[in-house]
């Protein structure tokens, strides 16, 4: 898929010809003002500053001048404007091709230029906590670059440190990748940004690692992304990023926050045994297409207003701290069999098209599915809830199994609406605890008026009951057909 017209339109008014880079500011950097073409040009950082020179603010021009681009600029075919070969984009504006359209061989010089620029000294960018450069951003300025086919492991053959890593740092907002890029196993030394970045290609990050804050924010992967065995060390932020393809972030690890919100997911997702070890948020985005949370572990996770729109399978998950889920919809069925939450959980108002699976969970904090709309089937077979579990006017269209599901505190059950047969029956085998007596009660019309299907009456009015069931309330629930319930503790039904 290649890169839409739009996100090039935008490239082409932030300006990164010749004479668009001399707007742009090399932060931390100055040029002496005395400085005329033809002399060694030497740009120095802020901290070097000599006394008594009379210095401007060095720009991305400056920095390129510094590579050795002056000398060697394309010119565009209307013959006003100049680019570096590392800015040349494949397409000029009146639709003539560049040798970036088909990048089999690049120019020499423009191997020379990326081996030179990879080969740099890596020195370290002091940042304060609002992001903004405290002396002098030493990482390579590739703002706007447009890169064919990019191999790292290629380009910086010879540049590797003692563990086999290539390293990198690199500021890289709105950079174009118009072939394949493969990063993997680099180390991206202090904070990346490719925030509006576009991928034509393949984007490999594979077993790279992150030391400082990373961002792919409005970033737009065409194909597949894979950040498989990735570690974060800080933060991670793909905020409103497009992934049109596959992305696999399998046995990633996080460290810091990682912000998903409002990402378009369109392919298969693989997050299946990724860490999200200081909290994460996909609240607003979009799962097109099936997504796997399978033995992830996630701390204070919010799923705010997600649309999962094929199968969601978070088998095994863990969940430490807070999870939300809140006005969420499932499309297809919603896989949460032996996940463990150990603390509270909230599915208030989400909408459960597909089937419902909850088998097995453990919840160690309050649940809370008030207003939950399940259609399919809702299975909470031999689900612990340790807190109180909220189902207060919850909607079950289907089959609703409670079969052996442990209540260790209040069960609220009020203004519930169960259309198919409900069945709370079974001891739950993960609890322990005496029996107690409890007295059932049912108050119904005699002519039955208004109901659909049949309700069954236990024939005695008292029965020992399990612990199951301590505290269940279901005032003005409404059963429609079957309610089998054979270990309630209270149970009042209104019609």
């Amino acid at each position: 898929m290649a890169i839409s017209d739009e996100w090039w339109n935008a490239w082409w008014k932030a300006d990164y010809s010749w004479e668009g880079l001399a707007q742009k500011p090399w932060q931390g950097w100055y040029v002496d003002k005395a400085w005329v073409e033809g002399e060694p040009f030497v740009p120095v950082p802020a901290d070097e500053r000599v006394e008594g020179v009379d210095y401007r603010v060095a720009t991305l021009q400056d920095y390129w001048r510094r590579a050795g681009c002056s000398n060697d600029l394309y010119e565009s075919p209307d013959g006003k404007h100049y680019f570096t070969p590392m800015h040349l984009p494949p397409r000029w504006r009146d639709g003539t091709v560049t040798w970036k359209r088909d990048p089999k061989k690049p120019p020499k010089a423009y191997d020379t230029l990326l081996q030179r620029e990879l080969t740099r000294p890596i020195q370290k960018t002091n940042f304060d906590d609002v992001r903004h450069w405290e002396w002098v951003d030493h990482r390579m300025q590739w703002q706007g670059t447009v890169l064919a086919d990019f191999n790292l492991n290629s380009v910086s053959e010879l540049h590797r440190a003692e563990d086999g890593r290539i390293a990198v740092s690199v500021l890289a907002e709105m950079i174009a990748c118009t072939g394949d890029a493969n990063f993997n196993s680099a180390t991206f030394c202090g904070q990346v940004d490719f925030n509006h970045a576009a991928f034509s290609g393949t984007a490999l990050f594979r077993d790279t690692k992150f030391v400082e804050d990373v961002s792919f924010n409005f970033a737009f992967f065409a194909e597949k992304a894979d950040f498989t065995c990735s570690e974060i060390f800080e933060k991670l932020s793909c905020r409103k990023a497009i992934f049109s393809r596959s992305a696999s972030f399998y046995l990633t690890q996080i460290n810091g926050v990682a912000d998903f919100n409002e990402v378009n997911f369109i392919g298969d997702i693989i997050f299946w045994g990724a860490n999200f070890n200081r909290g994460v948020d996909f609240s607003e985005s979009l799962f097109f297409d099936k997504v796997t949370f399978k033995d992830a572990s996630l701390v204070n996770a919010s799923f705010r207003n997600v649309a999962f729109r094929k199968e969601a399978t978070f088998w095994f998950a863990e969940f430490l701290g807070d999870v939300f889920f809140n006005s969420s919809v499932f499309d297809a069925s919603a896989n949460f069999t032996d996940a463990e939450f150990n603390n509270k959980i909230s599915f208030s108002n989400v909408s459960f098209i597909g089937n419902a699976d909850f088998k097995n969970i453990a919840v160690s904090g309050n649940a809370d599915f008030r207003s939950a709309a399940f259609s399919g089937y809702a299975d909470f077979i031999s689900a612990a809830f340790s807190g109180d579990a909220a189902f207060r006017s919850a909607a079950f269209s289907g089959y609703a199994d409670f079969i052996s599901a442990a209540f260790s505190d209040h069960a609220f059950f009020r203004s519930a609406t169960f259309q198919s047969d409900a069945i709370f029956s079974g001891q739950a085998s993960s609890l322990l605890s005496d029996p107690v007596e409890a007295e059932i009660q049912f108050s119904s019309p005699e002519t039955g008026e208004g109901m659909s299907g049949t309700y069954k009456q236990p024939e005695q009015s008292g029965w020992r009951a399990q612990r199951s069931f301590p505290r269940a309330y279901f005032q003005d629930a409404t059963f429609f057909l079957d309610a089998r319930c054979s270990t309630i503790a209270i149970f009042i039904a209104r019609w």
